[in-house]
């Protein structure tokens, strides 16, 4: 609930007009992604039922962040929901998309990596206490290397994991954001360079 201490006049409304808004879209979401779960043949075999699944839950939880964030501003007398309306709708449209996005990218992800240990050594004493040439019998010789071995793999990941993930990448909407930048600079490299050369010199000129 919106507390009582709030912005009031056009901007209050408008707060309340998004917090009920939101809300519905909440619970559309879930009873969606509720009914999806309680009729497993409807889509059976098919890939895009799970992408489906993805994007409720991601809607779920982009609405909730938005829910959030309109609870924390409305108790700011310098809350400007009129000015910043258009920004929660966009939101609410492109968190999604984004967060599907990540999601198909993420499912294809398999990255195993290898650390070398440092080796070991053990003292090996032979039963006479000498060896062939008559030196001392206690030989230090190295062990077998080690390696540590660990990885990404999502492409093996229950659907209750990936449901989760969808749903914090909702959330965190800014974060998906970011990893699907990570990933078309991974890809695409000198293009992403080129493409986003002017809007990053921006930044530190702003940063300055």
């Amino acid at each position: 609930m919106i507390a009582k201490k709030t912005v009031e006049g056009t901007n209050g409304d408008i707060a309340k007009q998004l917090f009920q808004t939101f809300t519905i879209v909440v619970v559309i979401a879930f009873l969606g992604e509720v009914l999806l779960r309680a009729t497993p043949s409807f889509m059976e075999g098919f890939k895009e039922k799970r992408w489906l699944e993805w994007l409720l839950v991601s809607i779920v939880g982009v609405s909730t962040y938005l829910l959030w964030n309109i609870s924390t501003w409305v108790k700011s007398p310098k809350a400007d929901f009129e000015k910043y309306r258009l920004w929660y709708f966009s939101t609410a449209i492109k968190g999604p998309m984004v967060a599907l996005v990540v999601m198909l990218g993420l499912t294809h992800l398999n990255i195993q990596f290898q650390i070398p240990l440092p080796a070991t050594q053990e003292v090996v004493t032979s039963e006479s206490g000498m060896d062939e040439q008559g030196r001392e019998g206690n030989q230090i010789q190295p062990t077998e290397t080690r390696t540590l071995d660990f990885g990404i793999n999502f492409t093996e990941a229950s659907e209750t994991v990936l449901l989760v993930v969808a749903f914090l990448l909702g959330f965190y909407n800014r974060l998906a954001k970011e990893v699907l930048n990570s990933f078309a600079r991974y890809i695409f490299k000198d293009a992403y360079k080129k493409a986003y050369a002017k809007e990053e010199n921006v930044r530190q000129d702003t940063k300055r």
